[in-house]
């Protein structure tokens, strides 16, 4: 009878122990669970505040650009939210224009700003009201360097001499780059501040980003394979090794429509700047700038009574050689004509076409180089300049031969500016863009001006031009300012 006892009572005691186990190890599972929930829940709390800390640190960045010339590709912020020397939360924030109207000279912005804390992320965008008296791209930007060079002559110290450089800024240098002014700096004014290294100011491209046709073959950039041959119809292995990636997905590929165009032996940029223009943008808008349409030229030799050098004070400045160029007067181009397309370099006298009696937009596209002496147009007119070569202006301040318009150019090479000159420009240069009075005589005076009346890209421009908002200032009368959570 002891020992029935005996195994009752240890059936018993291994009964509770193992109760007590399990209780325990549910407790400790609920104590570690609601600990993982807690450090969740902080996570996420942290998480929000750093994007709210982001949102309000662009804010101030923002506020205090009042009446400033800005970017919307700058208007970026990113750091660390703190407490005691510990790090709770990272945050990346961006500001973007939503709306602006023209007439009222009023929008609305828009700040994405984003947290992260441990695995926990919080996304808020906070929308606010601004002003700005103008959009439009910036008067003078290059990818690389911008150089400006006044010059002055006191060799007479009663009657010194001097040619002076105006622009109406913001000026914008890429990446690596910066703005210098060369010779006296009083001779050289720059309204409205300059910025170096900016980030993302070439976004510019000819290239058409299309689906790849996994059934057949598709057109693929590139300059030539690995044994050197140029590359036309491709398949989408080879696609793919071209494209860098190894996201196979047809919509991942950086595939292109274009060939060997120009027969050069090379599927380069230049066949992609042919085929924007004269197939894709022609037949799109029906602008008979196809090889063999009336807006098309294609080199000539000029006269050979025209010189391919201009005299400057005694100085021979070669512009182009004229044996491989086109040159075009005012008479070469239909009065009213919206485009043309150049197939190699271009020398234009003054004007290529008639600006009198209305006003319109005129666009030059050009392979090669583009040389201009005394540019010209009419108060209201818009002359367009875009060229994967070099372009170049030389001419002098005066008022009978002047751009009384805007003037708007995109050139892959270098700009130049010699002499003297004005303009309403927005000027965009892959390269160096050199603006240069030569000598000190007075007619070398180089002014210009930011864009006459409302920003309208011209038909030709090619897409990711960057533009400006001038005057900027946020302003909560325009619009009430909301926060909203988009995304945890």
């Amino acid at each position: 009878m002891m020992r029935r006892n005996k195994g009752f009572i240890l059936l018993l005691v291994l009964a509770s122990m193992a109760i007590l186990i399990l209780a325990g190890t549910t407790l400790i599972n609920i104590g570690t669970s609601e600990m993982g929930q807690a450090r969740r829940d902080t996570d996420h709390m942290n998480a929000y505040c750093g994007a709210v800390s982001g949102a309000e640190r662009l804010y101030a960045h923002l506020k205090s650009q009042r009446n400033q010339n800005i970017d919307w590709a700058n208007q970026v912020s990113s750091g660390t939210v703190t407490a005691a020397g510990k790090t709770l939360a990272t945050y990346n924030a961006a500001a973007y224009p939503i709306s602006y109207n023209s007439a009222a000279k009023t929008g609305v912005l828009g700040i994405i700003s984003t947290g992260i804390s441990g695995g926990a992320t919080s996304r808020i965008t906070v929308k606010y009201g601004y002003t700005a008296t103008s959009i439009g791209p910036a008067p003078v930007s290059s990818a690389g360097n911008i150089v400006l060079t006044g010059h002055l002559d006191d060799s007479n110290k009663k009657n010194p001499k001097s040619s002076s450089v105006y622009i109406e800024g913001p000026l914008l240098a890429g990446p690596g780059g910066t703005v210098t002014i060369n010779g006296p700096t009083n001779l050289v004014t720059v309204n409205g501040g300059s910025q170096n290294n900016v980030g993302g100011i070439s976004d510019l491209s000819f290239w058409l980003n299309e689906p790849f046709n996994t059934k057949g073959t598709s057109y693929v950039f590139s300059d030539a394979d690995a044994s050197g041959n140029p590359l036309g119809y491709v398949t989408k292995a080879m696609a793919e090794a071209q494209a860098g990636t190894t996201d196979k997905t047809d919509s991942k590929l950086a595939t292109f429509y274009t060939n060997d165009i120009n027969g050069d032996l090379v599927i380069d940029e230049k066949d992609a700047f042919i085929y924007y223009y004269t197939q894709y943008l022609d037949q799109a808008n029906n602008l008979d700038i196809a090889p063999g349409e009336i807006n098309y030229f294609s080199p000539v030799t000029t006269p050979a009574s025209f010189k391919d050098h201009i005299n400057v004070h005694g100085k021979r400045v070669k512009l182009l050689d004229i044996d491989t160029s086109s040159q075009l007067n005012k008479r070469a181009v239909p009065k009213g004509t919206e485009i043309i397309f150049v197939d190699g370099d271009l020398f234009i006298n003054k004007t290529d076409t008639k600006w009198k009696g209305g006003a319109f937009t005129h666009t030059i596209v050009c392979t090669g180089n583009v040389d201009i002496f005394q540019p010209t147009n009419d108060a209201n007119d818009t002359l367009a300049v875009v060229a994967l070569g070099d372009v170049t202006i030389c001419g002098r301040d005066t008022g009978n031969s002047q751009l009384k318009g805007n003037f708007i150019v995109y050139t892959a090479g270098n700009f130049t500016a010699l002499m003297g000159g004005t303009s309403h420009n927005a000027i965009f240069a892959e390269g160096t863009v050199t603006i240069d009075t030569v000598d000190a005589n007075k007619k070398n005076d180089r002014t210009m001006y930011n864009l006459l009346g409302t920003w309208t890209p011209p038909m030709g421009l090619p897409p990711g031009y960057r533009t400006i908002y001038f005057n900027f200032a946020l302003d909560t009368s325009v619009y009430k300012t909301e926060w909203e959570m988009t995304g945890n």
